[in-house]
């Protein structure tokens, strides 16, 4: 907007012209430079001075210039200009808009002297801008000086002038919220619109968790997986919005060779509860309720070769049965439980064994010459989070794969033996 101040018009008209509805006018010196009292004449003409001039802006008397650096960010920038203490036949526009590189004068007094004049220019940032003003480069009579912003004020006359350049840089963006799983304190608290994982026991290494979740809402936060060490928490499920729609998480614990789950602890709208027999446990959270699964784990047993160690792969030995792990079962220690029938006097039968990948224990032994069958009966303890994929009995000779069971039979004497070998994997979620 540009605005002429010729005769005979008060400079609270200016005030009134440029939205100065809390700054009054002043036409009185403030100034040393008042005491230079030319004016222009009546009748003088409006001038058509104002308005883009090249950049960088250059300090002329009677002028005030506003430039927008030149490395801003890209965009257009908006300017508001107040005056005060103006006088007939000065001109002012009461806003700019500039893009980077450019400059306007946004203040001009053809007289030279006269009442010196304030120019206060202000940066005008938007809510949402992706910039914000660093700072302002002013220069005029009393040399160069940097401000903060977010605006300048300049004291200017017909023999003095100013340039004000405005430095803008990007925002930088805030960081996305973290992402989950997060870790949180041990031992787990129930928190309102989360579910935390943790693990807890005497034992060493990493356990993974693998989570699902059904009955999500919009904004719901859920982490697929996550991996803990004994005395460690983890946020796994985040509700940011404001619903009662329960969300279910499903959490399952793999399998850590050389430990086993002996339990999982559930805390959930303040009750706790406890979980035996599985390596899965689910929670029920919205907004206002939190829960907390505890998965607690105990080391394996040791090593147990029953009657004695034998070579892998097992073979037939006359009189012996042996059970084998075989190699390419996942790392660990697997126990197994024997029981026999129609044993006869002199045979020694281990009730227990624990053995681990690529080995071989001896389960039964007969030293007398007795054609009676023996039978054993052999189960595997299957660790939590795998499962028996087959045994394959070798006896007589024939050799036969079992599937779907972790229990197998086999029947010795003094003249044949045999061989269970059981294969584990761990079982994979669906989902």
């Amino acid at each position: 907007m540009l605005e002429y101040l010729g005769k005979g018009i008060r400079a609270s008209a200016l005030c009134a012209a440029v939205g100065l509805g809390v700054v009054a006018c002043d036409s009185s010196p403030t100034d040393p430079i008042a005491s230079e009292s030319v004016s222009m004449p009546s009748d003088a003409a409006p001038l058509a001075a104002l308005g883009t001039v090249p950049y960088p802006g250059v300090k002329t008397n009677g002028k005030v210039t506003v430039c927008k650096d030149a490395a801003s960010p890209a965009g257009s920038y908006h300017f508001h200009v107040t005056a005060t203490g103006t006088q007939s036949g000065d001109l002012l526009s009461a806003s700019a808009t500039l893009t980077p590189g450019t400059c306007s004068v946004v203040f001009e007094r053809a007289a030279a002297g006269g009442t010196a004049a304030t120019i206060t220019i202000i940066e005008e940032i938007l809510p949402g801008a992706t910039f914000r003003l660093d700072h302002i480069t002013a220069v005029d009579d009393l040399g160069t000086r940097t401000l903060a912003g977010p605006g300048v004020s300049f004291t200017v006359s017909g023999n003095h002038g100013a340039v004000a350049t405005f430095f803008n840089v990007a925002l930088t963006p805030p960081p996305p919220p973290p992402g989950l799983p997060q870790m949180t304190t041990f031992p787990g608290t129930e928190t309102p619109g989360q579910v935390k994982v943790c693990k807890a026991g005497t034992v060493t290494g990493n356990f993974t968790f693998n989570i699902s979740a059904t009955g999500t809402v919009a904004g719901d936060q859920v982490a697929t997986s996550a991996t803990l060490a004994s005395g460690q928490c983890a946020i796994v499920f985040i509700r940011t919005v404001t619903s009662t729609q329960p969300a279910t998480l499903t959490v399952t614990e793999v399998a850590q060779p050389g430990t086993t789950l002996s339990s999982i602890t559930r805390i959930q709208a303040g009750v706790t509860s406890t979980i035996t027999g599985t390596s899965t446990a689910t929670v029920f959270e919205n907004t206002f309720h939190g829960g907390v699964l505890t998965f607690n784990n105990v080391p394996s047993a040791t090593t147990n070769f029953g009657l004695g160690q034998a070579a892998f792969p097992g073979t037939e030995t006359p009189g012996q049965a042996k059970v084998c792990k075989s190699a390419t079962s996942p790392a660990g220690l697997y126990t197994f439980n024997i029981t026999a029938a129609n044993t006869v006097a002199g045979d020694q039968v281990a009730p227990t064994i624990t053995i681990g990948p690529g080995q071989c224990a001896i389960i039964f032994i007969r030293t007398t010459a007795s054609t009676t069958f023996a039978t054993l009966t052999v189960t595997e303890v299957v660790p939590s989070g795998m499962s028996v994929t087959q045994i394959v009995r070798t006896q007589f000779g024939t050799t036969t794969t079992l599937t779907g069971t972790a229990t197998a039979t086999i029947s010795e004497n003094f003249f044949h033996g045999g061989v269970l070998t059981y294969t584990n994997a761990h079982i994979v979620p669906i989902g």
